[in-house]
């Protein structure tokens, strides 16, 4: 027999849970606690599962009935509404993981996580190329929504004033995306499309002995110093 308003709100809890049937599988679930909620029971497969639809009242009767045959209606076009709910749940999880796995976060786990094995003068360096340099652009973006040119765009700034820089800040950036990668937060390192964006870097030779003479000079005067034996070897 079909259920009423009425019926509904003269159900009263008990000691254990139990339901009342309004037929074709919904049913009104009174809880011990006193809660009312809409369950419809279906079968796929071969296999008796339950859908919720809500509490009582904020689904009233009516509504429950109409839920119940919207969801039958989609079975029968072969959709499972329950199934289709957590895929859109899952994507919007997803979404989610997105909008907060910001540049920002990802580079400063990188950096606490690497931070330790560095040197101090390092740390300086790399804490610098980020707060000046790349934070304030890239700070807030999702990491996976970053792209080629806005990377380009901040490094050609940087490198129109001191282009060892931008050299520098494209390694962080290409550490942070493979830092990212590894926590599964990016799927690609962007930067390996830059190989050929930024200037060459201009080679630096080192002041050395390169005359037999010089050297043969240098050998001499090391044998000649009387500080310890330590020093003596380090030269």
């Amino acid at each position: 027999m079909p259920l009423s308003e009425i019926a509904i709100r003269n159900a009263k809890p008990r000691e254990k849970n139990y339901s009342l049937s309004d037929g074709d599988g919904l049913m009104l679930l009174i809880k011990e606690t006193g809660t009312k909620s809409w369950v419809l029971r279906y079968w796929l497969d071969g296999k008796e599962k339950r859908a919720g639809f809500g509490k009582y009242p904020t689904i009233g009767l009516l509504d429950a009935r109409e839920m119940k045959n919207v969801f039958k209606r989609e079975l029968a076009l072969g959709v499972n509404p329950q199934e289709r709910k957590r895929a859109q749940r899952e994507e919007a999880a997803r979404a989610k993981a997105v909008k907060y796995a910001t540049f920002a976060k990802i580079a400063e786990e990188w950096y606490s996580q690497l931070e330790s094995t560095w040197s101090k003068s390092h740390c300086t360096d790399v804490r610098h190329k980020l707060n000046a340099y790349l934070l304030p652009k890239l700070g807030e973006r999702p990491i996976r929504e970053i792209t080629t040119q806005e990377i380009l765009s901040i490094l050609l700034n940087v490198e129109s004033r001191t282009p060892e820089t931008a050299y520098k800040s494209k390694i962080i950036v290409g550490q942070v995306f493979q830092f990212a990668i590894a926590r599964g937060d990016a799927d690609f390192d962007i930067t390996l499309n830059l190989r050929k964006a930024l200037k060459p870097r201009r080679k630096r030779h080192f002041a050395a002995l390169t005359a037999p003479k010089d050297v043969a000079d240098l050998m001499t005067r090391i044998e000649a110093y009387n500080g310890s034996a330590v020093v003596k070897a380090a030269l």
